[in-house]
Order: structure tokens, then C-alpha cells, then sequence
């Protein structure tokens, strides 16, 4: 029961801070018309309350009606018609694992977007001049600025995604 509630809790904030840190990088690439509607939607997310994007997963995923059963069918090669996600216990944990890091990925992107907003763009020009490459720029230039708010929002993401594991 531990081990299962640190695997979670482990999951889901490694798939959150990840996937939030590589939208708010993608938000930084973009159109401003593009980032705004990214942000909405990110807004709208976050404001969905708990039990209704439980539902539209359970939806998602149903047997008999769910979309991702229809779509995955679609592919050549693949049957997945009739396929209960809940009945294996490693896939029903995938898809709670989905829904909670759906839940916590618009406060990791929006905080993170505003972290990599600190960082100055002469600094990551001036390292690439250098002959950083875009890894090393990021991991030399942007990581060390973004670092106290990463490890916020890690925190922040653990904690909540640990009360999820332990309240239900």
C-alpha cells in the first residue's frame, strides 16, 4: 500500500513538472495568439472541478462507449473494442495517473511560463553564440534561473498529488 502510494505520487509528479515544463517551453515558441489560447485553455482545465474530469475520463475510457477505445481501434492492427482500462490493475493506475496529472499540469505550465518570462533572452543568445547548444543553453542559462520556482512547483505537485493518493 506504500509502495503504491509513492510509485503514484512519484508518477505524477514527474509526468506533471515534465509535461509542464514542456508546455510552458512550447507557450515561449509560439504565436501570441497561440499562447493565449493554450492559456485558456489551461484556465478552463484548472477549473474544471475534480468530479467532472473524473467522469469525462470514465467516459473516456468506458468499454462500450469510450473514445479512446474507438480511436486506438482505428489504427491498423489494433482491436481494442470492448476494452474495460479498469480491470488491469497497472492500466486503471495509468489512467488515474492521466487524470491527476490532467488536473495539475495547468499550475506547473502556467508558473513555469511565468519562470521562463524571468529568464533574459540576450543570456540564451549569448550561449549559443558561445556554442552552447539548445540543451546545453537550457540546462546551463534557463535551468539555473527557473530553479527555485521547479522546485516550488515540484513540491507544491507532490504535496497535492499525495493528498489525492490518500483522500480517495
Amino acid at each position: 500500500m506504500v509502495f503504491r502510494t509513492v510509485l503514484f505520487t512519484a508518477v505524477c509528479v514527474a509526468l506533471t513538472v515534465f509535461c509542464g515544463l514542456g508546455t510552458a517551453l512550447l507557450m515561449r515558441r509560439v504565436s501570441p495568439w497561440v499562447r493565449a489560447v493554450i492559456a485558456a485553455v489551461l484556465v478552463m482545465v484548472r477549473a474544471m472541478p475534480a468530479m467532472v474530469a473524473a467522469s469525462v475520463f470514465r467516459w473516456l475510457f468506458d468499454a462500450d462507449f469510450g473514445v479512446v477505445n474507438w480511436v486506438l481501434s482505428r489504427l491498423p492492427g489494433v482491436d481494442l473494442a470492448k476494452r474495460n482500462w479498469f480491470t488491469d490493475p497497472w492500466q486503471g493506475f495509468a489512467v488515474i495517473v492521466a487524470v491527476v496529472v490532467w488536473g495539475s499540469l495547468p499550475f506547473a505550465a502556467i508558473t513555469l511560463r511565468a519562470a521562463l518570462a524571468q529568464v533574459l533572452p540576450e543570456l540564451e543568445e549569448s550561449a549559443v553564440l558561445d556554442g552552447a547548444r539548445p540543451f546545453q543553453a537550457f540546462r546551463h542559462v534557463t535551468l539555473p534561473v527557473i530553479r527555485p520556482i521547479l522546485l516550488m512547483v515540484t513540491t507544491l505537485t507532490a504535496i497535492w498529488d499525495f493528498g489525492r493518493c490518500c483522500t480517495g
